[in-house]
């Protein structure tokens, strides 16, 4: 057991605005699942009051203050993808930034202000970035086990080969991308 999560909820009956969660709990064993099943379960409950990413990190932040160890936080991204216009709203705690790939050139979904993970301060208010999507976009939403992932010589993967792979996956389907970044994690990785 672990504190990793990711997870996806349709926050309207017709299905055309998409929550994407990615999550990841300090610490390990229980106490970080524990807090990963609690954090689950509030952003299910706040994404029934709002659909905004920095009011619904900022409602969960206060209540895992309260509840958590005080050396447990949670760094969490949350978008919402309104199928529609075609636009992304994203918001960060404290977890890896999101990568868009157009054209075959990337960038980074950044947020500015606060990007404290949950549970570390009692009050937060965290900012958002909104991003209109074009056709053969493509946004990659990854933890650090993939930047920090480690090879025989003790080389981390890194942001940059990253970015070198993703600007070759326009036109590939999101399966594909996810399998190629996979590939070639544990291509670099080796035995390790």
């Amino acid at each position: 057991v672990g504190g990793d999560f990711y997870d996806y909820v349709w926050l309207d009956k017709k299905k055309t605005m998409l929550g994407i969660a990615l999550a990841d709990v300090s610490g390990k064993a229980m106490k970080a699942a524990m807090t990963a099943v609690m954090t689950s379960g509030m952003l299910y409950s706040e994404t029934q009051k709002s659909h905004s990413p920095r009011e619904i990190l900022a409602r969960i932040n206060r209540p895992l203050y309260l509840r958590s160890d005080k050396r447990v936080f949670t760094a969490m991204s949350f978008g919402v993808l309104d199928i529609r216009q075609r636009r992304l709203v994203y918001s960060s705690a404290g977890q890896t930034v999101p990568v868009l790939v157009r054209k075959g050139k990337t960038s980074y979904l950044k947020t500015k202000g606060v990007r404290l993970p949950l549970g570390v301060k009692e009050y937060l208010k965290y900012t958002e970035v909104q991003i209109r999507l074009k056709r053969d976009d493509v946004v990659v939403f990854y933890t650090d086990g993939i930047s920090e992932a480690r090879n025989a010589s003790d080389e981390q993967y890194g942001s940059e080969r990253l970015e070198q792979l993703l600007k070759k996956v326009n036109d590939s389907s999101a399966k594909e991308v996810r399998e190629r970044i996979f590939e070639d994690v544990r291509n670099f990785a080796g035995t390790t």
